[in-house]
């Protein structure tokens, strides 16, 4: 078993506190994805768990084992940078087999090891090369490699793809994911691109500031976000946020009155609320509708492929953001109407927390 667990794990840098009292556990074989804007912790934890960062409090434990007193080399992970750290003056073979060859490992087990890593990732054809005869992303399958050939108990990767552009970036997350379902390996992802998130991860830790503000399934953080910060982090466009203010209940169902005067009739549990406000409520382009409802004026058009994004402006000057078909669009400036799907819609209210309905379908 190789699980990771953080107890209550601290940072600081001098006075300036950067993790705050963090505890997570992450099951064996487990793709988790840290996600979170620069300078929220995210690669200061993890090279916390790597030994590259002494921890100022907490412990760190990986299958049941206490680690964060040992040696990097000890601690039974394999790290992946940004920026690959290949030996430019080595080939592809002695890179891989660099840390190998200093633990003492025999050369016909270095040899197999190799083999098996080059063909998982489909670098064999490269092995004779040196890194500056490869591409961007033939230098980070090197650097995958490299971490394979230790076969650690745990993979961490520091923003891997950052450096690569965006349709060689896609094409990587793919081997990513792929890699994981071959190795069935525990593996621990840092980045700020909430797509690489959604698209390898079986859950992802939200970090804002130190902290986590949710740990869940892709699709569970993109539905029922916890709070405001991980519903604007979250989604593509980001969520849009309008002022509300309760004006009772319908069968025990929430109803808000929005700044333009629109009622909208929630689906969110009159009891769960706090009696006092301010609250916003929030709603995603795809349950924004055109169609008779509230007067806005289009200001924007994103034409995306399969999707149109239409940026509009309501009668008090707050814009909301909605889909439209890849090959429909209004002109900017025409004059439409807008309705918000009630089931869809979450309230959040003045620290952030947020309330959602029992059930989103």
């Amino acid at each position: 078993m190789s699980g990771l667990s953080l107890k209550n794990v601290s940072k600081h840098f001098g006075m300036l506190e950067v993790i705050h009292d963090l505890s997570l556990d992450i099951a064996d074989g487990e793709f988790a994805v840290f996600l979170g804007p620069s300078g929220c912790g995210k690669s200061t934890l993890l090279r916390m768990v790597a030994g590259l960062e002494p921890l100022s409090g907490g412990e760190i434990h990986i299958g049941g084992k206490r680690i964060d007193a040992l040696a990097p080399g000890d601690r039974g992970v394999a790290m992946v940078f940004q920026h690959y750290a290949l030996y430019p003056h080595m080939t592809v073979r002695q890179n891989v087999a660099f840390g190998l060859r200093n633990i003492g490992t025999k050369s016909d087990e270095i040899a197999r090891k190799i083999a098996a890593a080059a063909g998982t990732l489909e670098i064999a054809h490269l092995l004779d090369r040196k890194p500056a005869q490869l591409s961007g992303g033939q230098r980070q399958r090197v650097a995958i490699a490299r971490a394979i050939v230790k076969q650690p108990d745990i993979f961490l990767f520091d923003e891997p793809l950052s450096n690569l552009d965006a349709a060689l970036r896609s094409r990587t997350r793919i081997e990513l994911a792929r890699l994981h379902h071959r190795l069935r390996a525990t593996m621990v992802f840092v980045t700020h691109d909430q797509v690489e998130a959604m698209t390898m991860a079986t859950r992802i830790v939200v970090m804002n500031q130190g902290r986590i503000e949710q740990v869940g399934a892709p699709m569970e953080i993109y539905l029922q976000p916890a709070t405001r910060f991980v519903a604007s982090f979250i989604g593509s466009p980001a969520m849009n946020f309008l002022a509300a203010t309760p004006t009772g209940d319908a069968n025990g169902r929430i109803m808000v009155r929005l700044a333009d005067g629109t009622t909208v009739a929630t689906a969110i549990p009159a009891a769960a609320l706090p009696a006092s406000g301010p609250f916003t409520l929030g709603v995603r382009a795809e349950h924004v509708l055109p169609g008779a409802g509230s007067p806005a004026r289009v200001d924007v058009v994103e034409r995306l492929g399969e999707r149109t994004l239409v940026h509009a402006l309501a009668n008090d000057g707050s814009t909301i953001v909605y889909d439209e078909p890849g090959d429909v669009a209004p002109a900017i400036g025409d004059h439409i109407q807008l309705t918000i799907d009630p089931a869809h819609v979450h309230l959040f209210d003045a620290a952030g927390r947020a309330y959602h309905a029992d059930r989103i379908a």
